[in-house]
């Protein structure tokens, strides 16, 4: 099988019910590309919560970090080099460095505010994937989940849900001077590929998906959202590129009621209090490609 067939990739991304509550934007953001030749990359990137328009950097640098690491993959006619962890940090410290150039190009042409630019638009964490034949690396800047083989990885809290911001390279912060360490990508677990069997990378918002495991769809009282699992098992969210985004949606749905009798309205709210979004990776069998 060749490498651009050894694995599917699905995502999706919804607006959390407490920013639909004071009228936000989905703030989250997934970079998740619809094919691949030498390597698979996915990021998922989350605005801060609390700045007025932090989804503009998180989409754009989604969209750019994946791109990024992509391009440079491209340059090496092998990955094995990833293999050492310290090889990997040095390879995502150049791919940190582009961005940042890309950044700063931006943000001087924004305002003459360095930091009320970057503290408006572009205060966003990373979580990403980087699936190539060799190598499988999985990093972060901030917090966020990551599955890998069923196992669960947390990054984060962070004392006073203050997480590290790649933007924190361009403004001086009171997190980046007493933890430099913390302002570089993090990577939290390099493997070979052939081991790799499935892997989920998301947002914080995922673990309002996970606590609503043995909660009921709204407006479906007799069936769960179920496991955070089925998310890797269930064919269906491979076989229609829009599965992930539909359960999603249905998890995080509002249902109203009319009780005319009563002469009340009732209003079952979603179980995603935060914008959730993630990005799932399965390698494919056999049978499957068949």
């Amino acid at each position: 099988m060749k490498f651009q067939q050894l694995f599917k990739a699905a995502g999706g991304s919804v607006l959390g019910k407490d920013h639909v509550a004071i009228g936000k934007n989905n703030q989250d953001a997934i970079f998740l590309p619809e094919s691949y030749n030498r390597t698979l990359c996915s990021i998922v990137c989350d605005g801060c919560g609390s700045q007025p328009n932090s989804e503009v950097g998180a989409k754009l640098f989604a969209s750019l970090l994946g791109t990024f690491i992509v391009r440079h993959l491209d340059r090496y006619p092998n990955h094995g080099f990833l293999a050492q962890t310290e090889q990997a940090e040095t390879f995502l410290k150049r791919i940190k460095d582009d961005a940042l150039a890309y950044m700063r190009m931006m943000v001087i042409n924004l305002g003459d505010s360095m930091s009320r630019v970057v503290n408006d638009m572009f205060l966003f964490t990373v979580v990403g994937a980087i699936i190539t034949e060799e190598v499988s690396v999985f990093f972060s800047f901030g917090d966020g989940v990551i599955y890998i083989n069923g196992e669960r990885i947390s990054i984060g809290p962070w004392s006073n849900n203050e997480p590290p911001y790649l933007a924190y390279n361009l403004v001086r912060s009171t997190l980046g001077d007493a933890n430099p360490h913390l302002l570089n990508f993090q990577v939290h677990r390099v493997m070979a590929t052939q081991e790799l069997n499935h892997a989920l990378i998301g947002s914080d918002g995922l673990t309002c998906l996970e606590a609503a495991e043995e909660k009921t769809f709204p407006g479906k009282p007799t069936i769960k959202v179920g496991p955070i699992s089925q998310l890797w098992e269930d064919d269906r969210f491979f076989k229609n590129p829009f599965a992930v985004q539909q359960f999603l949606n249905m998890v995080n749905m509002t249902r109203t009621k009319i009780d005319w009798i009563g002469q009340k309205v009732e209003k079952e709210n979603g179980h995603l209090s935060d914008d959730t979004t993630l990005a799932v990776i399965r390698r494919n069998t056999i049978e499957q490609q068949d």
